[in-house]
């Protein structure tokens, strides 16, 4: 989601196809290794995968040429996809905790292409001298967009952010965003030199569609 609220949804038959693609490997899961019957339900996960993969990329290219032409400048968290991936099953000795949620969010983090979609609207932003900027993520869904405040109970679900210091709502990827965008904008002051007020550190008085100018080079 974009800080101006703008929604970024993966397209609906690409979900589609991942609940098959899940149902198909349980079915791969349950046949006898070397059976005839388990090379065909591989060769249908394989299917199932690849026209995926298609629709993904093709998606990626669009949104991501979208952002390329209509801003100088893109914003991103500084996401470790890979370590983030990584199981969290442990071992015998030292077994892992909310193994279940984890399998889900790495499952969600690898069928939508972080970093692939990072990959492509670099160079996209490259092409049109435009930028691309990291930032540290760090309470980024934790801090209100609003009053500055960090509470972990303000994220009151995947979708929902209330803030519990002014009652401030949203959605809490919009509020996420405009923080994320926001952090950046602070962070280019500083390597200016400018001193910044208190209600710029706290990201207040900024409009949430503001894009942030180009650097005079390099990237962020």
């Amino acid at each position: 989601m974009l800080s101006s609220g703008e929604a970024l949804n993966i397209p609906g038959k690409l979900r589609l196809l991942n609940r098959k693609k899940r149902k198909a490997q349980r079915v791969v899961a349950r046949r006898k290794r070397g059976s005839v019957r388990r090379v065909k339900a591989l060769r249908r996960v394989a299917r199932i995968s690849a026209r995926a993969g298609r629709i993904r990329r093709d998606w990626q290219h669009r949104v991501t040429l979208d952002l390329a032409r209509r801003f100088g400048t893109v914003v991103l968290e500084d996401l470790k996809t890979k370590n983030m991936t990584r199981s969290a099953a442990g071992t015998a000795d030292a077994p892992g905790k909310n193994v279940r949620a984890k399998a889900g969010l790495n499952r969600a983090i690898l069928e939508q292409g972080w970093h692939s979609f990072e990959t492509l609207v670099a160079y996209k932003l490259e092409e049109r001298g435009g930028y691309l900027c990291k930032v540290d993520p760090r309470h980024t869904s934790q801090t209100c967009s609003s009053c500055g405040a960090v509470d972990r109970e303000s994220r009151k679900s995947q979708a929902a952010f209330a803030c519990t210091t002014c009652g401030h709502r949203a959605h809490a990827d919009h509020n996420a965003a405009i923080n994320i965008l926001r952090r950046n904008t602070a962070s280019m002051l500083v390597e200016e030199g400018h001193w910044l007020s208190g209600e710029a550190r706290t990201g207040r008085g900024l409009a949430t569609s503001e894009n942030p100018p180009a650097l005079t080079g390099g990237r962020c």
